[in-house]
Formats: structure tokens, C-alpha cells, sequence
């Protein structure tokens, strides 16, 4: 069983996994239709360095924004003079520029800009989903530049979780067996990663969902599971790529909450692309990725 559960989740759970190569094609053409558009400001913003004290600042609209976050938890992810470039018929696109990030426990970033600015490109490089052109990441005190490909997969499994726009939950398994299936994979047995699992979809307040299918739960429930699963192997980072985009406005509230109490609780260091700007407000701080690089909101 577990041989035929690993198999339909490295099938079914991570399409970017799967059609990597594709998806490179397709975020560098959405970038070069966006390319003109996203450039015509000015590139002369201050990089991010993230140390220091941090201090309210008033951004846009009058809108609060965090420039540096004020916590003390410990540094888990160092990225320096990140570079991403794609090579698209001919044309070399230069996506990320020089870009510098520190993230640490219990820190919640919001990551904002417009779409085709390379948001996705940047979590997906973090999640170790993707490589970098140049420069430096840093998780922990490991770098990745000089793992391979197999420690990158164990780095990816046991440190960093993963949540997407659309749930890809598999749809023949159980909320429960869903939210287990990474444990399993990982080498826990069958009994212990479903009570592992049940304690997660109990804390998400699923307890009454547990042995339902997708389809059998709504939009809000769905994400929920998806966020159980990104969170049960006790990932010290958390990616996420509009983890609210596909829901309603209330149901978005609430999966954000319930989102944000887990990431505190278990002091995670969270970076969430998002366009809610309201949702992006109640983070400790916003970051606009710009030309390239990371700028204060």
C-alpha cells in the first residue's frame, strides 16, 4: 500500500514537480508580455536588507507597512544577489535582479506586485522547486547551491511546506489520507502518520471532515486540507502562492486566519504571494517584488 500511495502522490500532488520544464516556458512568455508594462517606473528602489530594528512606515494610500520585521526569531532563510534569467527564442529575460531576503521564525512577509512580475519564479526558487541563474540561498545554515538534487529533495520534504492557489488534493483518498501521505512518504508508519494527521485536521477544525473526499468538501475545507499537509511534516518555511485566490471573500478571511494561527503557533517563517491587499495588511510586512527586486510596499 504504501508503494502505491507514494506513487499516486508523486503522480498527482505537485504539478510543478511534473511539468516543471512547462511551466518555465509558460511563466517566461506571460514575463515578456508583461515585461514593458512592469518597467516603465523607475528602478531605483532601496534593497531590502531586513536587519535592524523594524519601524512602522506609512506606504501607499496611506497604508501601513512594515519595512523590517521588529521579531527576534532565528534567520531561516539568507538569500543574496539572487538572479533568475530565462532564455526565450532567442531573448534573454531577466527576471529576478540582485534580490536579498532574510525571513525568520514567526515571521509572516507578504509578497506583492503585479501579475508576470516573477512572484511565483521567487517561491518556487525558495521552495527549491526551481534553480536560480545566480547568487545564494540559504536555509539555515545549509546551501543550497551545493546540495544535490537528492538532498534538495530531502531539504524540500523535511523544511520547507508548499501551498498553492488550487488545492491539488488527490481525489480518490480521504481528507485524513491526504494530510498523511507526506508523513508516509517520509517513512512514518501507516498508524502514526494518520493520527499525526487527524491532529492537524483537529486543530483546522476539520475534526468532522476527516474520512470526506475533495468533492465532498467545500472550496474552504479543501484549502484547509491543503494547508494540513503543507504544515504536517514541521516545515521550518512556508511558501505560499495565493492560498486564498480561488475562494470567496469570507471564506478567504477565514482560511487566512486559520492560516496565520498556524504559522504563529508553530513559529514558522511564511512568505505568501497574494493581490488582497487587505489580507496582505494584517501581515508583518510587505514586500513588492519591482524590477526585479524586493521594495518596501
Amino acid at each position: 500500500m504504501d508503494k502505491r500511495l507514494t506513487d499516486i502522490f508523486m503522480r498527482h500532488s505537485n504539478p510543478d514537480i511534473r511539468n516543471i520544464e512547462s511551466m518555465k516556458n509558460s511563466r517566461a512568455n506571460n514575463q515578456i508580455r508583461q515585461e514593458r508594462k512592469i518597467n516603465k517606473g523607475n528602478s531605483n528602489n532601496t534593497e531590502i536588507s531586513n536587519t535592524g530594528a523594524g519601524t512602522n512606515n506609512k506606504a501607499k494610500g496611506g497604508k501601513t507597512s512594515m519595512r523590517e520585521y521588529t521579531g527576534s526569531g532565528e534567520i531561516l532563510l539568507t538569500v543574496q544577489g539572487l538572479d533568475k534569467k530565462y532564455v526565450q527564442a532567442g531573448r534573454t529575460l531577466h527576471v529576478i535582479k540582485g534580490l536579498n531576503l532574510r525571513l525568520r521564525g514567526g515571521e509572516i512577509t507578504a509578497l506583492v506586485g503585479p501579475s508576470g512580475s516573477g512572484k511565483s519564479t521567487l517561491l518556487h526558487i525558495l521552495g527549491l522547486l526551481d534553480t536560480a541563474s545566480a547568487g545564494q540561498v540559504m536555509i539555515g545554515d545549509q546551501i543550497v547551491g551545493r546540495m544535490s538534487d537528492k538532498m534538495r529533495t530531502r531539504l524540500r520534504s523535511q523544511e520547507i511546506g508548499f501551498i498553492y492557489q488550487f488545492h491539488h488534493l488527490l481525489p480518490e483518498f480521504s481528507a485524513l489520507e491526504n494530510v498523511a501521505l507526506p508523513l508516509i512518504i517520509a517513512g512514518k508508519k501507516m498508524s502514526d502518520a494518520k493520527e499525526i494527521a487527524r491532529e492537524y485536521l483537529v486543530s483546522m477544525g476539520l475534526e468532522d471532515r476527516i474520512s470526506h473526499r475533495p468533492a465532498e468538501l467545500s472550496g474552504g475545507e479543501q484549502q484547509r486540507v491543503a494547508i494540513a499537509r503543507a504544515l504536517v511534516n514541521g516545515p521550518k518555511l512556508l511558501f505560499a502562492d495565493e492560498p486564498t485566490g480561488n475562494l470567496d471573500p469570507e471564506t478567504s478571511e477565514e482560511v487566512f486566519d486559520i492560516l496565520m494561527d498556524q504559522v504563529r503557533n508553530r513559529n514558522i517563517g511564511a512568505l505568501i504571494a497574494t493581490h488582497n491587499m487587505e489580507l496582505a495588511q494584517e501581515m508583518d510586512r510587505i514586500l513588492e517584488l519591482k524590477n526585479g527586486k524586493l521594495v518596501p510596499y
